[in-house]
């Protein structure tokens, strides 16, 4: 309900700020990987096109403000 004060609040903060990283990582495969699917990628033939995608999803991540879905339409 309330904040914790102790000493394991300040690990907690720590460990979520290392978990933010993973997170995105996490958010980039999975948006990489439907973005895709539903424009039927091959990796093998359409590498540009793959490439394109995998820019296009890290450049929307790195934006320093919230993500919503109208920028990923």
């Amino acid at each position: 309900m309330y904040p914790r004060t102790s000493s394991r609040s300040n690990q907690s903060s720590s460990s979520s700020s290392d978990k933010r990283p993973k997170g995105r990582e996490q958010l980039s495969d999975l948006l990489m990987n439907k973005f895709r699917s539903k424009y039927n990628v091959n990796l093998a033939q359409e590498r540009e096109l793959d490439l394109a995608v995998q820019n296009e999803v890290k450049k929307a991540l790195a934006q320093t403000h919230s993500m919503q879905e109208k920028d990923l339409n």
